[in-house]
């Protein structure tokens, strides 16, 4: 656990280059910073795929979700245990004071775009994140900071994202602030608690963005065009990890039969080792962009545990009710702990992707 925790933290650093503040560091190429990127006319990819780059211009974008990601992942760190040291509090204070004084600038968000720099919800709500979580942790770890200034902070990017990312006429949270546009990362904001899943304004959302986002049952990560440009040329296929949250989404809001369609649907596009990509084309049935995408499947776990989890709850239920079979025998319990066999049943692949929940 402790070899974990500084291997974590060494990530982090790495990710800000030590200092915990300005853009973060989320590009990186073999270890090298300077990642000035070149179109290379004269190659073409797989199938004539364009272009050919190498380096990559993201590596000078703001993506104020960043923020939100690290101190998020700390704090479920410290929930197991590993709280930060003084060393670690010290990179952690740099990183919320930047989600807190650069929240309101546009950005270029988690989808990383090439046009211009919007406020961006999903980006938004990860500043609130980076806030709502540092907050916790100075309380918890007894930490020096300025939690009741940070407190204000995150009170006033909720409001700003209530009122300037959420659609009154729909009843939905949009893409970015004064737009009208759906993105699929609006799917991961219950997962941050900004909301809870079953919120009616969610729920609306999540009916929204699968049905306008839907490609043959899967989801796009936005409608390019209409009042955002991308800045992107052509189209793309669906993006897999979006359709697993929203898989997740509908297992959280109790829509079990919605999800398990939704989840057989995409874990249906990996290949016979179980492995997905980034991308999908349902017209063509081939998989695009990165292959393995490790994005995919940590989203394909997390929705295979929400389903696994509706699961032994109902169990329990059943448990309760005097009426659950196990064996030969008929068990009847009132209570169950949390060492109980139903409830640490762990989650195990048995065959195919799609069978990962049952």
């Amino acid at each position: 656990m402790q070899a974990g925790g500084r291997h974590l933290q060494g990530l982090y650093r790495a990710k800000l280059g030590g200092r915990g503040e300005g853009p973060a560091d989320h590009v990186r190429g073999g270890g090298e910073r300077r990642l000035t990127e070149v179109t290379l006319d004269h190659l073409e990819g797989y199938r004539g795929a364009r272009p050919v780059r190498v380096g990559n211009a993201a590596s000078n974008q703001l993506q104020l979700d960043v923020y939100g990601e690290l101190v998020e992942q700390t704090w479920r760190w410290h929930q197991r245990g590993r709280s930060p040291d003084d060393d670690y509090w010290r990179f952690l204070l740099g990183i919320i004071e930047t989600a807190a004084e650069r929240w309101e600038e546009p950005d270029r968000g988690i989808w990383e775009v090439r046009g211009s720099p919007r406020h961006f919800v999903h980006s938004k709500v990860m500043c609130w994140a980076a806030l709502d979580r540092g907050v916790r942790l100075a309380e918890e770890c007894l930490r020096k900071a300025p939690v009741k200034r940070w407190g204000n902070i995150r009170d006033e990017i909720r409001e700003a994202v209530q009122s300037e990312g959420y659609d009154e006429q729909r009843g939905v949270f949009v893409r970015s602030f004064g737009g009208k546009e759906l993105d699929a990362a609006l799917l991961l904001i219950p997962s941050f608690e900004f909301v809870p899943y079953d919120d009616e304004r969610l729920v609306r959302t999540t009916d929204a963005v699968r049905e306008e986002l839907d490609d043959d049952g899967l989801l796009l990560r936005y409608r390019p065009g209409g009042d955002e440009e991308d800045g992107l040329d052509g189209a793309e296929g669906a993006f897999l990890a979006c359709s697993f949250w929203l898989a997740e989404c509908l297992a959280r809001q109790g829509r079990i039969e919605d999800a398990r369609e939704v989840f057989d649907r995409t874990a249906a596009t990996g290949n016979e080792l179980g492995l997905f990509s980034e991308e999908y084309d349902p017209q063509t049935i081939q998989a695009l962009g990165n292959f393995p995408q490790a994005l995919t499947h940590i989203s394909h776990i997390a929705a295979a545990v929400a389903l696994s989890e509706h699961r032994d709850i109902l169990r329990v239920r059943t448990l309760a009710t005097g009426s659950f079979t196990k064996g030969t025998s008929s068990t009847s319990r009132a209570v169950c702990s949390p060492s109980d066999p139903v409830l640490s049943t762990p989650v195990e692949a048995k065959g195919p992707a799609s069978a990962l929940w049952q």
